[in-house]
This record gives C-alpha cells, sequence and structure tokens, in this order.
C-alpha cells in the first residue's frame, strides 16, 4: 500500500523538479528525460496487463498520470514564473532602460519598454546619484538633461569602440569588440538594426573581429542610396566595409593587406573618404569608385617627418578636402596635404589613444584629448601649429585629472561646445566655449564604474552621447532652450 502511494508522488515530484532545475539551460535533456519517464509507466501498464495483475496496472497508470501532471505544472511555472526569475538572475533586466518625461524626478519614476525585467534590488538602481544622472558645474544658465541608457547586454562583456550620431540625427550606431554594429534610434534608445552580429546570440564569437571605427556617410554624396554605414576593423588584414543598414546588407568591401585599421573619417560632401591605423600610412578613396587614390606618408624631414607610431584618430578639414588631420601614439597631431602627399605641419606633444582630434566648424582651431593626467584637453591654432588654450579639467565635481580617450567640438557653427571623456577619474565633461574666454564645464558624468571610451555630438548639437568601455552606456540630451 505505501509502495502504489510513494511510487506516483515520487515520479510527480520528480519530473516537476528538473523541470525547475533543469529545463531553462537545458530543455532538450529535460524532454528526453520525461519521454524515459514516460515510456517506463507505459512498460509498468503493459506488465501489469500481461501478468493481469490488477494492483501493478493500477500502479503503472497512477505513475504515468503524475509524470504527466508533472511536467504540465513545470511547463505552467517555467513560463509564469521561472523566465522572469532567470532574467533578473543573469541581470538582462538592465537591458534598454529609458529615464520618464523632464518633469518627472529621475530618481522617483523609470519607465521600462515592454519585455524588460526590474530589479529593485540591484545596487545600480538604488535611488542614490547614479551615472545616469548629469552633475552640473558652474553657474551658467546652460544645462543638460540625461534622456536615456542603453546596453546590447554582450557577455562576456565586448568593448565599446566608437558611436555615431547619423547625419539626419535619427540613429545613433556603436560598433564593439566582437565586430558586431548597433543601430539605435536617436530618440527613443531602442535597437533597431544589428550589422555584422547574430541576433539570437549575445555571446561573443570565438575570434572576434573588433570593429574599431563607424562613420556615417554624408547625405551629399554621388550615390542617392541613404542610410549608408562604413566601418573599419582591426583583422589582420583591416576591411572597411559599406553597409546599408535598414536591409543589414554589405554592399562595399575594401581590404587593406596587412593593416588593421582603427580609423576613418569623410570629407562633409561625401566626395571622399580616408583611414589609418597600424601601419602608420593614410590612404584616400574615391567614394564614387571605391578605388584608392593615393597613400600619404613621412614628411619634409625638417619640420615634419609623419607618424612613427600607430594612428587612432583621423579628421578632414571641414572645409578643404586636401588637408587631413590625424593622431597617434607618437604624441604627435600630423596635418597632412593630399597635393602633396606629405604630412606638412605637425603639432607635438598631443599623445592620441582614441578618436580624440577634432577641428572647429570654421577651420581655425584644433582640438585633442590626450591620455596623459597633465594638459590632456587642448586646443590649438590651425595656421600657427601651437597651444592657444589648455582647459583645466579639475572643478567642483573633480579635483584630480581625467587621461582622455575622447575628444569633439560639438557640430554648430560656432563649435560652441566641448564634450570629452576618459578614464583613471571615469568622467565626461560638457564644457561651454566663449568668445576671448576659456572654456568652462557646465555639466558632467561622474563616478562612473568604467572609462569613457567614445563621444559624439548630433549634428544639430541638441544632443551627445558618451559611451562607457566595458559598461553601460549612456545617452544625454542638451536643452537648446536653457541657454
Amino acid at each position: 500500500m505505501v509502495t502504489s502511494i510513494l511510487i506516483p508522488w515520487t515520479a510527480f515530484a520528480l519530473s516537476l523538479a528538473i523541470f525547475i532545475c533543469l529545463y531553462h539551460d537545458h530543455a532538450v535533456i529535460v524532454w528526453i528525460l520525461q519521454i524515459i519517464f514516460t515510456l517506463l509507466g507505459v512498460c509498468a501498464v503493459l506488465t501489469g496487463f500481461q501478468v493481469r495483475d490488477a494492483v501493478v496496472m493500477s500502479l503503472g497508470f497512477l505513475t504515468l498520470a503524475s509524470i504527466v501532471l508533472g511536467a504540465a505544472a513545470g511547463t505552467w511555472l517555467e513560463a509564469e514564473y521561472l523566465q522572469r526569475f532567470w532574467q533578473l538572475y543573469r541581470a538582462s533586466n538592465y537591458k534598454m532602460i529609458q529615464a520618464s518625461d523632464e518633469k518627472v524626478p529621475l530618481d522617483s519614476f523609470l519607465r521600462f519598454p515592454e519585455g524588460t525585467a526590474l530589479d529593485e534590488t540591484r545596487p545600480d538602481l538604488s535611488p542614490r546619484r547614479s551615472p545616469r544622472e548629469v552633475t552640473s558645474i558652474g553657474t551658467g544658465t546652460k544645462r543638460i538633461r540625461s534622456k536615456y541608457t542603453v546596453n546590447p547586454g554582450y557577455a562576456p562583456v565586448a568593448d565599446c569602440f566608437c558611436v555615431r550620431f547619423s547625419p539626419d540625427d535619427q540613429y545613433l550606431a556603436t560598433s564593439f569588440a566582437n565586430g558586431a554594429i548597433h543601430v539605435y534610434s536617436a530618440d527613443t534608445g531602442r535597437q533597431e538594426f544589428l550589422l555584422n552580429g547574430s541576433p539570437p546570440s549575445l555571446e561573443l564569437s570565438a575570434t572576434p573581429l573588433p570593429t574599431t571605427q563607424l562613420r556615417w556617410r554624408p547625405h551629399g554624396a554621388a550615390s542617392k542610396t541613404q542610410s549608408v554605414l562604413v566601418s573599419v576593423n582591426a583583422e589582420f588584414d583591416g576591411q572597411i566595409m559599406q553597409w546599408h543598414i535598414k536591409s543589414g546588407k554589405c554592399l562595399h568591401s575594401i581590404t587593406e593587406k596587412g593593416n588593421q585599421i582603427f580609423c576613418l573619417d569623410y570629407f562633409s560632401d561625401g566626395s571622399q573618404f580616408a583611414t589609418a591605423g597600424k601601419d602608420r600610412l593614410l590612404r584616400v578613396y574615391d567614394e564614387a569608385t571605391k578605388r584608392q587614390l593615393m597613400t600619404l606618408q613621412g614628411g619634409d624631414m625638417k619640420e615634419t617627418a609623419g607618424h612613427s607610431n600607430r594612428i587612432f584618430s583621423l579628421k578632414y578639414h571641414p572645409e578643404d578636402p586636401n588637408i587631413i588631420l590625424s593622431g597617434g601614439w607618437d604624441n604627435t597631431v600630423q596635418v597632412w596635404d593630399t597635393r602633396k602627399g606629405i604630412s606638412v605641419k605637425s603639432l607635438w606633444n598631443a599623445y592620441i589613444c582614441g578618436d580624440a582630434v577634432d577641428i572647429s566648424s570654421d577651420g581655425r582651431q584644433i582640438l585633442t584629448g590626450s591620455w596623459r593626467t597633465e594638459n590632456s584637453l587642448q586646443i590649438w591654432d590651425f595656421a600657427s601649429g601651437k597651444v592657444a588654450q589648455t582647459i583645466d579639467w579639475a572643478s567642483a565635481s573633480s579635483k584630480s585629472p581625467c587621461q582622455l580617450f575622447a575628444a569633439q567640438f560639438s557640430k554648430d557653427a560656432g563649435s560652441s561646445m566641448i564634450l570629452a571623456g576618459g578614464s583613471q577619474e571615469n568622467e565626461a565633461k560638457f564644457f561651454l566655449r566663449q568668445p576671448g574666454a576659456m572654456p568652462v564645464p557646465f555639466g558632467a558624468l561622474v563616478s562612473m564604474p568604467k572609462p569613457v571610451f567614445t563621444v559624439d555630438w548630433s549634428i544639430s548639437s541638441k544632443m551627445a552621447v558618451a559611451w562607457l568601455q566595458k559598461a553601460r552606456p549612456m545617452r544625454k540630451s542638451h536643452n537648446p532652450f536653457d541657454e
């Protein structure tokens, strides 16, 4: 009698337990075990029928029913509760968190898109000041506010190398160490497209080829195809790839033999683009034909000698397609003239380790962000090649310097603002430029868990993004009415 009660209940408990403990990660194994248990129950029924033993036959039916009920209960629990539990446990709840309307205090209310989960016990979501907030600095009236935070959710974590707004400010593209390119809606932060990656899996590939930098092809380019994104990678034979983001297709691919490509840039009308990287050479390409026009290297060996180490930043002059700026590990920024094929000017003592060379909208000033503790953020006079301003990083938010990976002028006509970020203090800081005066900070992202590796201003200069290396990225919105 005890056996006839114990066996069915044991079968039910065992069936339910394997669903709870194993189904989420090993669904196939669970169903194989369920089939085996069911076959054992059927064998018990057939054995009882064959020997004409009613007790054995009844025990077989009860065991079979217990197995089926256990599987049904386990399936229901998985669908209703266990999927959400594993989301929280594995931190996928952090994907696509969005801040609320600006009128609602950030610490008191958060809005989550459908399909996300929230674990309020996580320290990153506690009421204390978090990296999602922007610290106001100074007494000026210009202010910025946090708009949203996005996270691709890669496990293990993949470094983000570059982030860029599209020419119409509609999209925000990011590139990662695993080669993937994510394209988000610039307005909502929702992921719209995934290029060069596998959507079903967020795992790093066994042999990742980092996508080191991105640029959107300017809409004024000769081709009528819009929404074209250009990427370069650090494969041994570096590749330049042009993507149509809406179809996900690679339109063109160019290979640079033996060169890891770290940076690229387009001239403003989209007629040509240039790349640079490990081999210290600049290559200029025609956009229409995709053919290499020239290779720039060396200098006049009197005032300039070209680069002697890797190049990490590249920038076209805003008005002259013959002038290109580049910076890298050799502690110089080189000014190249495509008509001469060499560097014609050198800016000395700028240690560039990321996308940290920019030129103002009028082409008269150069911005550099150096990875060092002293004089890290500087503005240079383009004509003379001399330092015009060294911007003091220490402020009310931080008395320590920041070693910069990224620096950029805003893209308005007067290049009226600067955004820069880096390591050591793990900060991103906003500066306001005023005629005849030193730029002053007016906002900062402080005490972030990881360094800021890349930044970008929108074309309208009303929005800006700062992306953390190996951590959740942040995008911040500037309020143009608080002038």
